[in-house]
């Protein structure tokens, strides 16, 4: 079972030229600690409107966009209620408009408990961190 999969959908053409996403094929399944040599990675290129879904133990980088053209994209990270994703969605958002949102929209950007031992904001239930009267940034740290 795959930890973490995700996907890219490609909003514009994807170039080697505009920095599409590179990757080391079949790096998910080097042994731990193996970094991939530049000729190794290789530029997903694809038409917009393609996605690229790849585990997330593939080594992959943004390319260097040399064009005069962008390379926007839309990253779907899909991960074990367990696992946290690289982006804290819960800070990023912000605090008064994760309190705006509804339940379930809180919880797909990470304002729930992953089990009865993991997820806890300030050692307490998300939710109830995000209900308190005051949030102190000391509590957004920990």
């Amino acid at each position: 079972m795959e930890a973490e999969i995700n996907v890219i959908w490609a909003l514009d053409d994807f170039t080697a030229s505009n920095g599409a996403t590179l990757i080391a094929p079949g790096s998910h399944r080097w042994a731990a600690g193996r970094r991939p040599q530049p000729q190794e990675l290789v530029p997903a290129v694809m038409p917009a409107g393609s996605a690229l879904v790849y585990s997330g133990r593939l080594w992959h980088a943004a390319g260097h966009n040399t064009a005069e053209t962008t390379r926007r994209a839309l990253i779907c990270e899909h991960v074990l209620p367990w696992l946290r994703p690289a982006d804290n969605h819960i800070l990023a958002t912000g605090i008064d408009r994760l309190r705006s949102l509804a339940p379930n929209l809180r919880r797909l950007a990470g304002v729930a408990l992953a089990s009865d031992y993991l997820g806890f904001v300030a050692g307490q239930d998300p939710e109830q961190w995000l209900r308190s009267a005051t949030v102190r940034a000391r509590d957004v740290r920990s």
